[in-house]
């Protein structure tokens, strides 16, 4: 989700509820304003233009990391409105 933050107006007001909960000495709590923050944010994630769908006469790129606990992948493509994500660089 940290990736999308570019992407969504307001994110980090938006997350704020969600993001207390990461701190080690906040105990775990799932309350009206964290369900309302998950909400909003997943709203967010499905409208433009963070997710669209693809142009497959446009190229895609692949963005893959790891790390000894996890794997992420993020398949893109540059778009009409905003273009490529910020500091992106295609290998």
């Amino acid at each position: 989700m940290g990736y999308y933050r570019y992407f969504i107006k307001g994110y980090s007001a938006i997350a704020k509820p969600l993001l207390e909960l990461t701190k080690q000495l906040t105990p775990w709590h799932w309350d009206t304003p964290q369900q309302q923050a998950f909400d909003d944010l997943k709203e967010k994630m499905c409208e433009k233009p963070v997710l669209q769908q693809p142009d497959f006469d446009k190229t895609f790129y692949l963005q893959t990391d790891a790390l000894a606990y996890g794997v992420g992948a993020i398949l893109s493509q540059e778009g009409g409105l905003r273009g490529t994500p910020p500091n992106f660089k295609p290998k």
